[in-house]
């Protein structure tokens, strides 16, 4: 999942993929020679999402991987101090789950050589709750703030997390206050 602050300039981006030093990306990062053009790793908490990704531009980063450290997925990261904009940010910035982060940081930790291929474009030809592609025909449901979902992906998000968007965490709820629809808007989007 990008974080909206997430720089789109590249659609992909390459590179070895490499655990911050420290992991948390709290501090200066003492391995910065190491993270020269990769794919940083760091693991959620501490200090901002937008702090981290800074220290690791300034170490020359390629992108950034966030690996979330709660069960809350998906999980989109927001810069409410504006360190990305001072900073200049212009990397990308993406997190995992806290499973497939586990994961991750164990083949970093374990492989000295791990390549990445990051992908940036946007998420729109696939289902962000269970990260499957929309196929020809698949009935999906656009929300009143324009996120798609599959059906059943959707139907059950919201029957867990009451009325809040899996993707921007907006209250749907805030549209019928608007005026607008509140129903979900089916569609057959790819059909």
């Amino acid at each position: 999942m990008l974080a909206r602050f997430s720089s789109r300039s590249q659609e992909v981006v390459q590179g070895p993929l490499v655990a911050a030093q420290p992991l948390l990306a709290d501090s200066v990062l003492v391995n910065a020679d190491a993270l020269r053009g990769s794919v940083v790793v760091v693991q959620r908490g501490r200090c901002t999402f937008a702090a981290k990704a800074a220290r690791a531009q300034a170490a020359g980063a390629a992108a950034v991987v966030v690996l979330n450290t709660c069960d809350t997925w998906p999980y989109v990261m927001t810069d409410s101090q504006g360190e990305a904009e001072a900073s200049a940010l212009t990397i990308p910035v993406a997190m995992v789950s806290e499973q497939d982060g586990d994961k991750l940081l164990q083949v970093v930790q374990r492989h000295a050589a791990v390549r990445c291929h990051l992908s940036t474009s946007s998420s729109s030809r696939e289902c962000v709750i269970c990260q499957e592609p929309y196929t020809v025909g698949t009935q999906v449901v656009k929300l009143p703030c324009a996120h798609m979902f599959h059906e059943g992906c959707v139907t059950n998000w919201l029957s867990r997390h009451s009325s809040t968007c899996p993707t921007c965490r907006g209250d749907v709820s805030v549209h019928m206050e608007q005026g607008q629809p509140v129903a979900p808007q089916w569609t057959d989007w790819f059909g």
